[in-house]
C-alpha cells in the first residue's frame, strides 16, 4: 500500500484512523526504499598512499620491511606496486640495502596505487656502510697432487661484506708453504700420504679454509757427479785415487762407472798413468751415473816425466876425451833434496869419464882420488 492510498482511506471512513495510524507506519518504510532505490552508487577512488618501513635505516646489504596504507571511497584496491631508487624491495615491501652506500646517504623506496598510479607515497631509508665483517676463506691448489720436494701455487678466496681485507696467513702441516701460497711438499711422504695446507683470515681468525695436498714419494732422480783425485799430479806410470760424489732425490743410487782418456782406472777410482806423458800433459778422468748416464763429472789430471836421471846417476858434461886437461865444466846431478849443480874447478887433471855411478846421497863422492862433489 502507498502513502497516498493510506490517506485516501482514512478521509471516507474517520472509523479507520487507528488502521489510518498504523498504515502510516507500515507506509513509511515501503517510502524509504523507494528513496533508496532510486540513490546513485559511488565510484571508488583512491585518495592517498603512505609509506612506512621499520628500521629506518640499515647498514648496506641489510634489509628493512615497509608498508603501504591505501584510502580512498568506494569499494577501492590496496594493492601497490614497489619501487627503491638504489637498493631492492620485493612485491612483499621487503626492502634490500644495496651494496654501497648511495651518495645522498639515503634510499628512497616508493608504493604506487596499482588502480591509480597518479597516487604514491614515499619514504626515506638511511643507509650507512657495513662494518667489514669475514664470511668465509676458500684454498684451492694447481696441482692437487705432488711429489716430495716439489710445489704447488695454492689460492686463497675470501669473502665477506663491506670493506674486508682479503689477506691469509698459510700454514702446512707437513710442507712449506711461502707467503704467496706457494707450497713446497716435504721430503718424504706424510704417514697419511698428504698434507693439510690452511689459509686463516688475518681480519678474522676464526674464519679459514683447508686444501688437501696428496704427497707421493718422488722418483729417485741424479742430479750432479763430480770428481776428486789424490795427488792431482802424477808421473807416467803412478796411480791416484779418484772419488766420485753422487748428489740426486729420492732413493737414487751412488753407483758410478769410470773412464780416462790415455791412462786407466779401476771400478773402485784407482787411476794408473800411462807410460808416455799425454799430448797436453794431463788426463781425463770421468765417472758416469749408472742411474742416468747423461750425468757425469770429470777430473783433470797432470802427468809427467820422471825424473831422467834416478838412482843417483851422475853425469858430467862436457866429457873429457883427454888425460892432463886443465878445464872447466858442470857437473848437473838429479837427486832430490841434494846438490844440483857443481862447479868442478880448473887445473883438475881427470881420466876421460862420462858417468859415474853411485847410491844414495853421499855428501862426498871422490873420482879416481881427484873429483869431489858436495
Amino acid at each position: 500500500m502507498t502513502f497516498q492510498s493510506c490517506q485516501n482511506s482514512a478521509n471516507k471512513d474517520p472509523r479507520l484512523f487507528s488502521a489510518l495510524f498504523l498504515s502510516v507506519h507500515c507506509c513509511l518504510p515501503l517510502l524509504a526504499v523507494e528513496v533508496v532505490a532510486q540513490h546513485t552508487p559511488v565510484s571508488p577512488t583512491i585518495t592517498s598512499v603512505s609509506v612506512s618501513c621499520t628500521p629506518v635505516s640499515v647498514q648496506t646489504g641489510q634489509t628493512s620491511q615497509c608498508t603501504a596504507t591505501v584510502s580512498g571511497t568506494g569499494s577501492y584496491s590496496s594493492a601497490v606496486t614497489w619501487s627503491a631508487v638504489s637498493g631492492t624491495i620485493s612485491s612483499s615491501g621487503l626492502y634490500t640495502a644495496p651494496a654501497s652506500v648511495p651518495a645522498s646517504g639515503s634510499d628512497t623506496i616508493t608504493a604506487k596505487s596499482t588502480q591509480d598510479s597518479t597516487k604514491f607515497g614515499t619514504s626515506l631509508m638511511t643507509v650507512t656502510a657495513a662494518p667489514p665483517t669475514i664470511n668465509s676463506v676458500s684454498v684451492s691448489c694447481t696441482p692437487t697432487s705432488v711429489h716430495t720436494g716439489q710445489t704447488s701455487q695454492c689460492t686463497a678466496t675470501v669473502s665477506g661484506t663491506g670493506s674486508y681485507s682479503s689477506a691469509v696467513t698459510w700454514s702446512a702441516v707437513s710442507g712449506t708453504i711461502s707467503s704467496s701460497g706457494l707450497y713446497t711438499a716435504p721430503a718424504s711422504v706424510p704417514a697419511s700420504g698428504s698434507d693439510t695446507i690452511t689459509a686463516k683470515s688475518t681480519q678474522d681468525s676464526t674464519k679459514f679454509g683447508t686444501s688437501m695436498m696428496t704427497v707421493t714419494a718422488a722418483p729417485p732422480t741424479i742430479n750432479s757427479v763430480s770428481v776428486s783425485c789424490t795427488p792431482t799430479s802424477v808421473q807416467t806410470g803412478q796411480t791416484s785415487q779418484c772419488t766420485a760424489t753422487v748428489s740426486g732425490t729420492g732413493s737414487y743410487s751412488s753407483a758410478v762407472t769410470w773412464s780416462a782418456v790415455s791412462g786407466t782406472i779401476s771400478n773402485l777410482g784407482l787411476y794408473t798413468a800411462p807410460v808416455t806423458v799425454p799430448n797436453l800433459g794431463s788426463d781425463t778422468i770421468t765417472a758416469t751415473s749408472t742411474q742416468d748416464i747423461t750425468k757425469s763429472g770429470s777430473a783433470s789430471l797432470a802427468v809427467t816425466t820422471p825424473n831422467p836421471m834416478q838412482h843417483g846417476a851422475l853425469v858430467i858434461s862436457p866429457p873429457l876425451y883427454a888425460s892432463g886437461v886443465s878445464t872447466s865444466m858442470t857437473v848437473s846431478i838429479w837427486i832430490p833434496d841434494t846438490i844440483s849443480i857443481l862447479s868442478l874447478s880448473q887445473g883438475m887433471r881427470l881420466k876421460r869419464m862420462v858417468s859415474h855411478q853411485f847410491e844414495g846421497p853421499p855428501e862426498r863422492l871422490g873420482i879416481n882420488g881427484m873429483l869431489r862433489l858436495g
